[in-house]
């Protein structure tokens, strides 16, 4: 697929989509609060843009209980174009506490998947880490028949690009609120989605582009 290019910035409102049906297993329950398309550009509560006019931003919202009471696999959310045979990982992702002034509100890392150095072989101090020890598992759970679609970040710029696919670290909260987003591609059929969390899926939706 074609390379698509981001730097990193900083939400306009689009019409919201919200729905609540809860999925479960014996180790996490998962609501489905809202979806929605959100600006490329300019987006308080993401730090992900493009320019390219080919694609949509959509912003994702679970309830999310661990039942287990261990972290919770962040990179086991994915989202399905079930007309384009799709399967997109996330570009942005965060695990959300309510507001407490005593514990942080959110503490998931971005991650590199390609590791990305200076000429010199020296890490960049401004981008996240490469650590191949935190285990990425959005490959584990790819569909038959659908493409795995995963969008490299540019943390460079067009000239001199800095391009890795992102994953996170787990979610290390019992209760929380799943933010995400994706970035989809436009210029094809009308799609139609459903959230994933694993091999299981959490609830179906559509969305009216701008």
């Amino acid at each position: 697929m074609k390379n698509f290019y981001f730097i990193l910035i900083f939400i306009v409102v689009f019409p919201t989509l919200c729905s609540a049906q809860e999925n479960l297993s014996k180790d996490y329950s998962i609501e489905f609060k809202k979806a929605r398309e959100v600006s490329t550009s300019f987006n308080l509560n993401s730090t992900t843009r493009t320019r390219d006019d080919r694609l949509a931003k959509i912003m994702v919202k679970c309830k999310v209980k661990a039942l287990d009471k261990k972290p919770v696999d962040s990179n086991g959310f994915s989202l399905v174009d079930t007309v384009n045979k799709l399967r997109y990982r996330f570009v942005e992702y965060g695990g959300y506490l309510p507001i407490t002034i005593f514990v942080p509100n959110e503490r998931t890392n971005r991650v590199l998947k390609e590791e990305i150095l200076k000429e010199n072989g020296e890490e960049y101090k401004s981008i996240p880490d490469y650590d191949p020890d935190i285990y990425d598992s959005f490959e584990d759970y790819s569909i038959s028949g659908y493409k795995n679609v995963e969008i490299p970040i540019n943390f460079g710029n067009k000239r001199n690009p800095r391009k890795s696919v992102t994953y996170y670290t787990p979610t290390p909260f019992k209760k929380f609120t799943a933010t995400m987003y994706f970035l989809v591609i436009m210029d094809q059929k009308k799609p139609n989605f459903e959230l994933y969390y694993h091999d299981k899926k959490i609830d179906n939706f559509e969305i009216d582009f701008k």
